[in-house]
C-alpha cells in the first residue's frame, strides 16, 4: 500500500489534508475534491496567514485550479515555496510538476526533478514517478530506462496506480525492459483494480488479444466497461466495436451506437466516423446525422470524416 503519513496535529485542516493527500495517492483528480470542500477554504486561509504548510498547500491548490478563488498560478506557486521551506513533501512535488509545466514559475525539468528528489527522500509515492518519467525521458542527458523501471518500481511497491500501470506496459511490451508478460501482468491488474482508467483499458485490449493464447472477450468486455466509468473514450469506442461485431456478446446496432455516440462526444474521433458511417449506409439512410457526426469527427482529426462529410454537404 502507499506510504500515507496522517498528521498527528489536532483540527480540521489537518482532517482535510490527510483526505487531500489521499486523493493525490490514488491519483485521483484534485479539483473535485477541492469544490466538495470550498466551503473550508476560509480555513485553509487562515491556517496560510499562520504559515501553517498543510494550509499553505491547501489554498494553493485552490489558487492552481480556480477553486474557491479566481485563479492565479503565480500565487500558488508563491504559497507551495513557503510551504516547501517546511520540508514538505507534497509542497516539493507540487512545486516540481510547476516546474514542468511552467505554472507560475519558469519552464525548467532540472528544478523540477530537483524538486521531485527532495520529496522523493520522504518516501512521496508520486514524486518517484516523476523521477521515474524524467529519466525515461532523459531530462539530464540519455534517457535510461533501468533507471526509469528502478522508479518506477519503487512508487509501485507503494501503490500508486499511475507507476503500477507504466510499469505493467513496459513489462508486456518488451520494447523498453526485457520482456515479463506474467508480472507485467500482475502490475497491470493491480493498478486496474485500484481504478486507473489507461491500466483498466489496457487489460481490456490484453483479454481481446492475448499474445498467443484465445481472447476472453468476457474479460474484456468487464475492463472496458469498468475503464468506461472512469472516463475512458478509447474503452467506449472498444465497447460499441464488441457490440457492432458480435465480439463475446450478440450484435446490437442499437447498443453499439449508443457506445460509439458516448465516445464520439468524449473526443474520439474513429468512434465519430463509425457512427456517421452507420447513419449514411443503414437501410434507412439519416443524412443530417451522419453529417453530424462526420463533422464531430472531423473537428477532431479524422481526415476521411471530413471528406465524408464535404461529400454529404454537396449533395
Amino acid at each position: 500500500m502507499t506510504d500515507v503519513v496522517l498528521l498527528t496535529e489536532a483540527g480540521p485542516v489537518a482532517a482535510d489534508f490527510n483526505a487531500y493527500r489521499a486523493v493525490v495517492l490514488r491519483a485521483a483528480a484534485v479539483r473535485p475534491w477541492l469544490r466538495a470542500h470550498q466551503s473550508h477554504v476560509a480555513a485553509w486561509r487562515a491556517a496560510a496567514n499562520a504559515n501553517d504548510p498543510h494550509g499553505l498547500t491547501l489554498l494553493a491548490e485552490c489558487l492552481s485550479e480556480g477553486v474557491g478563488a479566481a485563479q492565479n498560478l503565480d500565487g500558488a506557486y508563491s504559497l507551495l515555496l513557503r510551504a516547501a521551506d517546511h520540508g514538505l513533501a507534497d509542497a516539493l512535488y507540487l512545486l516540481g510538476e510547476c516546474h514542468i509545466d511552467g505554472a507560475g514559475c519558469s519552464l525548467d525539468r532540472v528544478r523540477a526533478l530537483e524538486c521531485h528528489t527532495a520529496a522523493a527522500k520522504q518516501k512521496h509515492a508520486p514524486a518517484e514517478f516523476a523521477i521515474g518519467l524524467a529519466h525515461y525521458d532523459g531530462v539530464n542527458g540519455k534517457p535510461s530506462n533501468y533507471e526509469a523501471a528502478k522508479w518506477f518500481l519503487s512508487a509501485a511497491n507503494r501503490g500508486y496506480a499511475p507507476a503500477q500501470y507504466k510499469l505493467g506496459r513496459m513489462l508486456t511490451e518488451g520494447k523498453e525492459l526485457r520482456r515479463d508478460l506474467a508480472f507485467g501482468l500482475e502490475w497491470l491488474q493491480k493498478s486496474a483494480e485500484a481504478g486507473f482508467a489507461k491500466a483498466q483499458l489496457a487489460l481490456g485490449h490484453y483479454h481481446r488479444d492475448p499474445q498467443g493464447g484465445p481472447p476472453n472477450d468476457r474479460e474484456a468486455l468487464k475492463w472496458f466497461k469498468k475503464a468506461s466509468e472512469n472516463g475512458s473514450a478509447e474503452a467506449k469506442y472498444e465497447i460499441g466495436r464488441m457490440f457492432y461485431n458480435g465480439a463475446g456478446v450478440r450484435i446490437d446496432m442499437l447498443v453499439a451506437a449508443e457506445w460509439y455516440a458516448e465516445a464520439a462526444e468524449a473526443g474520439h474521433a474513429e468512434a465519430g466516423y463509425r457512427l456517421g458511417l452507420m447513419f449514411r449506409d443503414s437501410h434507412n439512410p439519416d443524412y443530417p446525422e451522419a453529417l453530424r457526426w462526420f463533422q464531430c469527427a472531423a473537428k477532431h482529426g479524422h481526415a476521411a470524416a471530413g471528406w465524408a462529410a464535404q461529400e454529404l454537404s454537396r449533395n
